[in-house]
């Protein structure tokens, strides 16, 4: 874009607004949880004949009155349209938390990785939803991996960076948290080899109790990725209050933007800034 040969007289020199980190830290991490438990709910409420017809998908003579959930999100309405709302407040939420979080770390090579593994994270996540077992089973179980496996990924870093930084040597908080992240860790890396066992096994033996178990570690996969952020955000927003966004003029370099944002006691990332 030209910059303007004389800027023009604005009101105010840096148009800024406060966004609150709580609602959006909830939005990040809980409401995928919660549009998934109310889906749930809403199947074995409401849903009652359907899932008294529920079959094995490759075994048809085998009845079993509990569904994965990515049946339910993929192909029932009006579940599917729930978690698609869901989607739109989620989305947006976690490109936000997620340019905001990582510059709170000192620059690691650990960081750029992590920057990475969470975009990946969000696009498997995103495609889990979207491209859901009717459109290919191949392609949908395809997607649960990367996002499962971006989310080890991320989650191993984010612990990384904090032993880089001392935090839980610092913050007793902070050592409690980091004490619990890897024992979620822990426990989806074991879920997920449970679950590479449990479904082929299942599906060729026709084993309904195999079958079940199989169904509630799915289940367990989106508790453990909503706990984990959930308990990694509250990290953040114990610190934060807000977000500050801030426009900044063509004129203004680096080093005056920065002095400006001090002068107001603000902490600040050039364009965007956070207040504390």
């Amino acid at each position: 874009m030209d910059k303007l040969a004389k800027p023009m007289r604005w009101s105010l020199d840096a148009p800024s607004k406060l966004l609150p980190v709580a609602p959006i830290v909830l939005g990040a991490s809980v409401l995928p949880f919660a549009a998934f438990a109310f889906c749930v709910f809403y199947t074995f409420v409401f849903s009652r004949d359907r899932l008294n017809e529920w079959t094995m998908p490759d075994c048809p003579h085998l009845q079993t009155s509990i569904p994965p959930l990515s049946y339910i999100i993929g192909e029932w309405e009006p579940q599917r349209l729930i978690i698609l709302m869901a989607l739109y407040v989620h989305i947006p939420a976690r490109f936000i938390v997620t340019y905001m979080y990582f510059p709170v770390f000192t620059w690691y090579p650990q960081t750029a990785a992590m920057v990475v593994s969470s975009a990946i994270e969000t696009i498997g996540f995103l495609s889990v939803i979207v491209l859901h077992v009717n459109i290919g089973f191949e392609i949908h179980a395809m997607c649960f991996g990367v996002w499962i496996f971006a989310f080890i990924t991320t989650g191993i870093l984010q612990v990384e960076l904090h032993r880089l930084h001392g935090l839980g040597k610092k913050h007793r908080r902070l050592r409690n948290t980091l004490c619990i992240k890897w024992l979620i860790l822990i426990a989806t890396i074991v879920t997920l080899i449970s679950m590479s066992y449990t479904y082929p096994y299942a599906t060729s033996q026709c084993s309904v109790l195999v079958y079940t178990i199989f169904v509630f570690t799915e289940y367990l996969m989106a508790f453990f990725n909503a706990l984990f952020y959930s308990i990694a955000l509250y990290e953040f927003a114990a610190e934060f209050k807000y977000y500050r966004i801030t426009a900044v003029r063509h004129d203004e370099d680096d080093e005056d933007c920065e002095k400006r944002e001090k002068s107001e006691g603000v902490q600040t990332s050039v364009t965007t800034t956070v207040t504390v």
